[in-house]
């Protein structure tokens, strides 16, 4: 669908936390019941090999008392896409940016959490987690001049997830990595993707194999 368009939703959950052995640490059982509004707009047009256009979310999340809700939290996302075809063949400039901030999470968990192969390569996934998310996703992308259905991709993630009243402009994780990318012709929408991450922290090369394109 392209265009504006809104959403209204009601989530609702309950957890029963049982401790066999030691404490529960920060988590806890209970019932979340939260009303969610979305506004966005789409305008993504899909290429045999590539995308180009913008797409833009925004989120609002609440929960308390008034909602029926043993938790009391709101949460604010935002995220914007572009894909940039580039002049001279099959090439494209993929940016992605996400931001997050919330006054708490249900159940005792975090809001945000950063790392792994849809969020920030090279990381591992859930290393760091908080209450504010700032995140930029960068590739270029090619195809093979010949076999268009191979592209490959070079790419830079920057972000981190802060705690309350914490953030730090300039306290960024950034990695980058290169990447294969195979669009399976029987399934229209399938592309196989391989993301090869460099792990500054570890000094290893983090490997991502999964069945769709990153953003």
């Amino acid at each position: 669908m392209q265009g504006w368009s809104a959403q209204v939703g009601l989530g609702i959950e309950a957890r029963e936390l049982t401790v066999d052995e030691g404490d529960s640490g920060p988590y806890e059982g209970g019932f979340d019941a939260s009303v969610g509004v979305g506004l966005g707009y789409r305008e993504v047009h899909r290429e045999s090999y590539r995308r180009r256009g913008q797409e833009l979310e925004l989120g609002i999340t609440a929960a308390g008392k008034w909602s029926g809700s043993d938790f009391a939290y709101h949460r604010f996302d935002l995220r914007y896409t572009r894909y940039v075809p580039l002049r001279g063949g099959l090439r494209n400039l993929n940016v992605r940016a996400k931001f997050g901030v919330s006054d708490g999470a249900p159940f005792g968990e975090d809001t945000y959490s950063i790392g792994g192969g849809e969020q920030l390569r090279g990381i591992a996934p859930g290393r760091d987690v908080g209450d504010l998310l700032a995140l930029v996703n960068v590739e270029y992308l090619q195809a093979f001049f010949t076999r268009p259905a191979w592209r490959w991709v070079v790419f830079g993630d920057v972000g981190n997830v802060h705690p309350k009243g914490r953030f730090r402009l300039l306290a960024q994780n950034a990695r980058v990595g290169v990447g294969l990318r195979y669009k399976l012709r029987a399934l229209s929408r399938t592309d196989l993707r391989l993301d090869l991450g460099w792990d500054a922290d570890r000094g290893k090369v983090v490997t991502y194999v999964a069945t769709s394109v990153t953003f």
